[in-house]
C-alpha cells in the first residue's frame, strides 16, 4: 500500500485511498439499511438537520462511485464485521455491486493509522510543494513545519456533531455543493488529505478525476490537532500525534507502535 501511494505521488499519477466503515454501510447497499440506521450515521455528521431520502440517495450514489474508481478500499476488520450489522452491510454491497476490481488493493479500514504508525507518513508528505487538506481543523501551519511542506492549501467543512471544529456551515449540502465545486490540483499527482466522513469519500474520488493523490486519513487528522475523537486516542494520545508522524520508519519504538496498533485492532478497540 505504502509503495502504491508513493510510486502514484512519485510518477504524477491520479490516485485515491479510502476507507468503509459502519457509516458507509448503511448508505452504499442496495437497498439501504432501515431508518434507523440510517438516521444514526445522518446524526454523527449532521446532528438534527433533516436529511431527504433524496439526498440520501444522491450521497449513496456518489459514495459507490467513490468505491468504484478506488484504487485502495480499506474494509472493515473481523471483529466489526461481527459487531454490527452496519460493517456487513459493506461487504454485503461489494458482493451486489461487483466490487472489488482485479486492481483495486484491498486492506483494512485502519490504513489510516497505520500509516501514522509505521512511519509512512514521513516520506509520503516530507518536502511536498503543494499538500491539499479537507477537513474540519486548520493544520497547514503544523504540517508545513512538520514536514517542510511548501504550501498547505485548505478546504474546511464542518465535522461530526460531537467535534464540529469552527465551521458552522452544514457539511451538507452547503458544505459539500463548496469543496466540490472548488476543488482544484496544483499539479498532476498533488496529494491531498482528506478527513471528511461519508463525503470525505466522495472528496477523494473528485480529487483523483482532477488528477489528485487523495488519501482517506479521517480522525487521524482529529489527532493531529490534539483532539481526542476515537476510544484509541486517549491512553496513546502521543502515538497518533503529529510529531510522532515525523518519527523514522526503522525503530523499535516504531515497531512497538505497530504491535500496539494491530493488538487494538485484533480486540476491537478502534
Amino acid at each position: 500500500m505504502i509503495s502504491q501511494i508513493l510510486d502514484h505521488l512519485g510518477s504524477g499519477r491520479a490516485f485515491s485511498a479510502i476507507r468503509l466503515g459502519d457509516s458507509e454501510g448503511t448508505v452504499m447497499d442496495d437497498p439501504l439499511a432501515d431508518e434507523s440506521e440510517v438516521a444514526h450515521s445522518q446524526r454523527i455528521w449532521c446532528g438534527d438537520q433533516q436529511v431527504g431520502q433524496a439526498d440520501v440517495d444522491r450521497i449513496s450514489h456518489g459514495l459507490r462511485s467513490a468505491c468504484e474508481q478506488a484504487d485502495i478500499l480499506g474494509l472493515p476488520s473481523a471483529f466489526q464485521f461481527g459487531a454490527h450489522e452496519r460493517y456487513r452491510r459493506v461487504f454485503s454491497a461489494l458482493s451486489k455491486w461487483q466490487w472489488p476490481r482485479p486492481e483495486q488493493m484491498l486492506v483494512d479500514a485502519n490504513l489510516h493509522w497505520y500509516l501514522q504508525l509505521s512511519g509512512a507518513m514521513a516520506p509520503i508528505l516530507r518536502n511536498r510543494p503543494v499538500v491539499g487538506l479537507v477537513g474540519c481543523r486548520d493544520l497547514a501551519i503544523p504540517i508545513q513545519e512538520t514536514f517542510g511542506v511548501d504550501e498547505v492549501r485548505s478546504w474546511f467543512v464542518r465535522g461530526e456533531t460531537q467535534y464540529p471544529g469552527e465551521v458552522t456551515e452544514p457539511h451538507w449540502p452547503d458544505g459539500f455543493n463548496r469543496v466540490m465545486d472548488t476543488l482544484s490540483v496544483a499539479y498532476p499527482g498533488q496529494l491531498f488529505l482528506v478527513g471528511a466522513g461519508i463525503l470525505g469519500k466522495i472528496y477523494c474520488q473528485r480529487i483523483k478525476s482532477l488528477g489528485g493523490v487523495a488519501l482517506d486519513l479521517g480522525s487521524v487528522l482529529d489527532a493531529w490537532a490534539g483532539v481526542v475523537s476515537r476510544l484509541r486516542f486517549g491512553p496513546h494520545q502521543r502515538l497518533f500525534a503529529l510529531e510522532a508522524a515525523r518519527m523514522p520508519a526503522a525503530t523499535n519504538y516504531r515497531e512497538a507502535l505497530s504491535d500496539a496498533c494491530r493488538i487494538a485492532n485484533i480486540q476491537g478497540l478502534y
